[in-house]
């Protein structure tokens, strides 16, 4: 986040944050605070609508999911090391496509399917803008999320369908 400060001075001016950058430990500092969560979305609207709000709607956005480990130990050494992996951390967010710039994140433990955090992703997605397009792979291929697309964003889902062999 701190290379996408340093090179937007228009993004930080519209932060507030024209004389001086945050320390690279700032983000250590904040995830001790209560209430991350809420913080971390008012900051993910703030940055989106900052940065072009409305005149997002002839952009695309992109939505998935990745899990990412609970501990510093490689997954390898825990097999090598005879332990199993129950669960990990889930991020699934939407980023607008060419900036990367997220409109949205959700956060939930792992494994599990996709659209289980779609339509959370999507009504906050909302509250920062309405991209024209949204794509998005096969784990998300479901007519209801088809549907919040058009009915309520009034965009275009790009998804891959899942496949009946599969």
């Amino acid at each position: 986040m701190l290379e996408l400060l340093s090179v937007s001075p228009n993004l930080r001016e519209a932060l507030g944050m024209q004389d001086k950058l945050p320390h690279y430990t700032t983000l250590q500092k904040f995830s001790t605070r209560s209430q991350v969560l809420a913080i971390a979305d008012a900051m993910i609207r703030t940055i989106g609508r900052a940065a072009g709000g409305p005149k997002f709607g002839k952009t695309a956005a992109a939505m998935d999911a990745t899990g990412m480990e609970t501990t510093t130990a490689s997954a390898h050494f825990q097999s090598r090391a005879g332990r199993t992996r129950r669960k990990w951390v889930k991020v699934s967010t939407i980023v607008l496509c060419g900036s990367l710039l997220p409109l949205s994140l959700v956060l939930g433990w792992g494994p599990g399917n996709d659209k289980s955090q779609a339509r959370e992703l999507l009504t906050k997605a909302r509250a920062t803008t309405l991209p024209a397009k949204l794509y998005a792979d096969a784990g998300y291929d479901a007519e209801w999320v088809h549907d919040q697309c058009r009915l309520d964003w009034g965009a275009e889902s790009v998804i891959k369908p899942v496949s009946a062999s599969a």
